[in-house]
């Protein structure tokens, strides 16, 4: 990665993903990897790059298009580890410590509980 650069996930590497937060955390038997629209997918990936603003500005849109459905199954836990994927990526640290507090915070984003500026300053360390 250049220096300055910002990266990104690709399509592919959030369905992969998807299909890791499944086979490792299934929460039923009825879960199964289905991309439900890979345009979804796709649009939250170009809503992140054309967001101006910080890491963190970024990680938060990028966590709440995520969670909205494109896959049948564990969106919620995709856009949570991608975020801190894409955290770790970008700044060298996650969020990935507490289950709890993960689920919580995804639970409170899927209600819209959160602003953008809440959900940023979740994610930043300042």
């Amino acid at each position: 990665m250049k220096k300055n650069s910002i990266w990104y996930p690709n399509v592919k590497e959030i369905e992969k993903v998807n299909k890791l937060m499944i086979d490792k955390f299934r929460a039923t038997k009825a879960e199964k990897f289905e991309v439900r629209s890979r345009l979804q997918i796709i649009n939250a990936i170009n809503e992140t790059k054309d967001f101006p603003g910080s890491i963190e500005d970024k990680a938060a849109v990028l966590v709440r298009k995520l969670q909205y459905h494109p896959f049948a199954s564990a969106n919620r836990r995709t856009a949570y580890f991608v975020m801190n994927k894409f955290l770790w990526k970008n700044r060298g640290y996650s969020l990935v410590k507490n289950k709890l507090k993960g689920k919580e915070f995804m639970s409170k984003i899927r209600r819209g509980e959160l602003t953008h500026d809440q959900i940023k300053k979740e994610v930043s360390l300042e």
